[in-house]
């Protein structure tokens, strides 16, 4: 995997936007969302850090070089009153390099978090760097959609900790990496099948404050990949109530998938189909004869359990271990 930051170069570049870093403050609305988005052929990082105590806007501290001109005359920054930041970089690349980094202070009354990048982007949570997120966590989001657009090359990163919880959560990522710690909350949905991104995750299911609770929301986890692979380590926080796993795992364009679940005490029926595979703590039996088509009645724990799970990958092979 490519270092953070230092891996996009362009750190030195001599010419910087305002003379020094710039500070951008964006009201997040009557939906207290955070909808962050660039354009163009800059690259850089973005990290999410926690604001001030009395916060209630963004706070987004910017740097912005490039190595070409002193004119920033080709770049626009705007932003709205409900919560919208939006950057755009020339659409064409230039003999030179363009950069970004840009640090957001969150308010701890946000709701939702929505960052889209068309250009090559490194996005961290918290714990990298020292940072935390302590109070936001306890005031789990709304939801969370990470989109990595380009597709350029292998530099784009997403590193995610449990720092953030959400009860909705989408990652898109084209091509790079999505590495790290991912909290579960009712559904989360990872892809990366149009392009060739690495995954390597450990999921943890955010806990229920009651065991009531946790029967009633299940964890529906949709997962699919293109040609890169795609590992997932499924965990739980020790002595958590057990929250059904709603999991489906897929390999549209042949990326290998290791699939780790020896710690989520999974119990119930597995759909399994996958070209080739290794697997242990599976059970199976022949379905009936009307159901012959289907293969065989695979399961972990006991077949009578809750939990689901269906993997499919026609053209790869897939490592399942129960």
């Amino acid at each position: 995997m490519p270092e953070y930051s230092t891996s996009l170069g362009c750190i030195d570049a001599p010419y910087q936007y305002m003379g020094s870093n710039t500070t951008f403050v964006v009201p997040i609305g009557d939906h207290r969302r955070l909808a962050f988005l660039i354009l163009g052929t800059a690259l850089g990082t973005l990290t999410l850090v926690e604001g001030t105590a009395d916060s209630a806007e963004v706070v987004y501290d910017v740097s912005l070089r490039r190595s070409d001109t002193d004119s920033f005359d080709d770049i626009s920054l705007v932003s709205d009153e409900q919560g919208q930041f939006t950057i755009k970089t020339p659409s064409v690349k230039t003999s030179g390099c363009m950069r970004y980094d840009i640090v957001a202070y969150l308010p701890r009354n946000l709701r939702s978090i929505d960052i889209t990048s068309d250009s090559v982007m490194q996005l961290r949570f918290p714990e990298f760097g020292g940072h935390s997120l302590s109070s936001i966590t306890r005031a789990r989001l709304d939801s969370i959609a990470i989109n990595l657009r380009s597709s350029a090359d292998q530099l784009n990163m997403f590193l995610p900790t449990l720092a953030l919880q959400a009860t909705q959560t989408y990652i898109d990522i084209h091509r790079g990496w999505l590495i790290g710690d991912l909290s579960l909350g009712d559904h989360t949905e990872l892809r990366t099948q149009r392009g060739d991104a690495v995954t390597a995750l450990r999921v943890v299911p955010s806990p229920s404050p009651t065991p009531l609770l946790a029967r009633i929301h299940d964890v529906s986890l949709v997962a699919v990949t293109g040609t890169g692979p795609m590992n997932i380590t499924y965990a739980r926080e020790a002595g958590a109530p057990h929250r059904r796993i709603d999991s489906t795992h897929v390999s549209e364009r042949g990326g290998d998938l290791y699939l780790t679940y020896d710690d989520a005490k999974f119990s119930g029926v597995i759909d399994f189909f996958a070209k080739s595979y290794s697997t242990n703590g599976l059970q199976w039996t022949s379905r009936s004869e009307a159901e012959s088509r289907l293969g065989e009645l695979r399961w972990a724990g006991s077949k009578d359990g809750d939990d689901t799970l269906s993997v499919s990958s026609p053209g790869g092979w897939v490592g399942l271990y129960m």
